[in-house]
């Protein structure tokens, strides 16, 4: 899986998205409809929001796009009326308007006869997020970033960074398949491969945000990028007071739920208190029984958490010596060691036995319902999260050192994700479903 560190520093609103050439077509994956118009860049930008989309020479109902993606220039030699008509003056009635993007027809034909066209050899072209990659069983050819003004000026300097020339990011003016395809894929083949900025095609902008630009480098030049994070300007002064401004990423809830995965490999970064805050200010509009909130909170942060740790470790011993079987107690404590936050949950109306049972049955309802609002709330902010019912193992031990009485339910660790997970199975909802109808 490929985490990208410039996509969590800059704070992209999408996920990069790589191309990947294949003759296998991933199942399940957004794929136009044989036969009917469809513009590429609606499906980057679903790719861009978490979906794969696949596209072939029969499915790609664009012409440009058929070209722009690498499956030869034919589509716009058979173009009713001339390519170079469409693009500029148009040829009169009969025939499609033109777009008025050359002068003259001329100009059009030599702006088309310069297009790095090439004719690749695999059936399919896959728009996939660059997080669900496996670089053990496939390799993008190259990385595209949306980025609205401030990120995409960051891209740029990223992309000179290492370089003494400052020519090392291209604007040309060409279709935005053009810009994320053939130009980037011509890129690939130079010694000193350059960023190629797009969407400054005005017909595909409808299928982008107002504010994106895209941002594409071939596969090879994306990894050095990466590693030249570490040390940049990114962490000094002058960009984090801009990164200030741009927004924390969000997704709808239908994305964050369809995202959300179980982390338990966790970056070595902090995660600022105000984000913890927005987590939890979202956790506490879960609804309860009796509009009860039994929940309470308990943030472990900073150098106390080798404290926690220690204490889980020592418990868990204890288990061992005692012949309990640990389960993945062990695996949950080293997720506590790494990420940066751990919080605990507890049942703040159970103390001792005050509670009547069925009481008891709705406040853990209750609760689970923040915890799961918990979890998404951090998805929505770019954050990896994984829900801990180990701490059982080390109950008394825990609670003693936390100073609390009542009774712990659960703990959340929360971080920066190092890793990308596939989704686990799941059965289909009509399988879990029953229906009680007339």
């Amino acid at each position: 899986m490929l985490p990208s560190r410039i996509a969590e520093e800059l704070k992209l609103a999408h996920l990069p998205v790589a191309i990947i050439f294949t003759n296998d077509k991933p199942e399940g994956a957004l794929e136009q409809e044989r036969g009917k118009w469809g513009c590429v860049i609606a499906l980057l930008t679903e790719a861009a929001k978490g979906k794969t989309a696949v596209l072939s020479r029969d499915t790609c109902g664009c012409s440009g796009g058929r070209v722009g993606l690498g499956f030869g220039s034919r589509s716009y030699d058979e173009m009713r009326g001339g390519i170079e008509y469409f693009l500029s003056t148009g040829r009169g009635e009969g025939y499609p308007e033109g777009e008025g993007y050359r002068k003259t027809p001329e100009l059009a034909r030599a702006f088309i006869d310069a297009l790095p066209a090439t004719d690749i050899p695999f059936t399919y072209v896959v728009f996939k997020p660059l997080k669900e990659v496996d670089p053990e069983k496939e390799t993008p050819q190259v990385v595209i970033f949306y980025a609205n003004p401030d990120q995409l000026a960051a891209l740029v300097v990223l992309a000179n960074y290492d370089r003494g020339a400052g020519d090392n990011a291209i604007i040309p003016h060409a279709a935005g398949c053009h810009s994320i395809g053939i130009i980037p894929y011509q890129e690939a083949k130079r010694e000193k491969p350059r960023a190629v900025v797009g969407m400054t095609d005005i017909s595909a902008r409808p299928h982008v945000s107002p504010e994106v630009m895209s941002f594409t480098v071939p596969f090879s030049r994306f990894l050095e990028m990466e590693a030249n994070v570490e040390g940049s300007f990114l962490q000094k002064k002058a960009w984090q007071k801009l990164r200030e401004r741009i927004p924390e990423p969000h997704m709808d809830t239908f994305e964050a739920i369809a995202e959300r995965r179980s982390i338990r490999k966790f970056q070595n970064k902090p995660v600022p208190r105000e984000l913890i805050e927005r987590i939890l200010e979202a956790t506490v509009q879960a609804p309860s029984g009796n509009n009860s909130q039994p929940w309470r909170f308990v943030v472990v942060a900073g150098k106390k958490r080798s404290e926690m740790v220690r204490v889980m470790r020592e418990a868990i011993r204890k288990c061992k010596e005692n012949g309990v079987p640990l389960g993945s107690s062990e695996a949950s404590a080293n997720c506590m060691e790494q990420a940066p936050v751990t919080i605990f949950v507890f049942n703040g109306e159970y103390v001792g036995d005050r509670r009547e049972k069925d009481w008891c049955v709705v406040d853990v309802q209750s609760i689970g319902g923040a915890i799961q609002t918990m979890l998404l709330a951090a998805q929505s902010l770019g954050l990896g999260t994984l829900w801990i019912c180990d701490v059982f193992y080390a109950y008394d031990e825990l609670r003693e050192w936390l100073g609390r009485k009542d009774q712990m339910i659960a703990a959340v660790a929360i971080g920066y994700a190092d890793e990308a997970p596939p989704a686990r199975p799941r059965r289909p909802w009509q399988e879990v479903t029953s229906w009680v109808e007339e």
